[in-house]
């Protein structure tokens, strides 16, 4: 396995979501390979800080205020190269 590869599998590794043989595959790779080694320890370490960091409810209007703000936000980009 080439190193670009790798890092296009990675995310997918660490979520859990490759078959037996890509697995296999790419644990291999990443033992031979120092620069992806040290890629997935990253990659690993970034995981673990959401997956602390838990889920907090939005407070209440927000995603109102943000869909207005989107629809503003078009509208002005839409009248700057219309």
């Amino acid at each position: 396995m080439k190193c670009r590869s790798a890092r296009k599998m990675m995310s997918a590794l660490i979520d859990g979501e490759l078959r037996p043989a890509e697995k296999e595959s790419l644990t291999r790779h990443i033992q031979d390979c120092g620069d992806c080694r040290k890629l997935h320890h990253e990659m690993l370490a970034v995981h673990d800080l959401f997956t602390a960091a838990g889920q907090h409810k939005a407070p209440q209007g927000f995603s109102k205020k943000v869909m207005a703000e989107l629809r503003t936000e078009r509208k002005s980009y839409s009248e700057t190269f219309a």
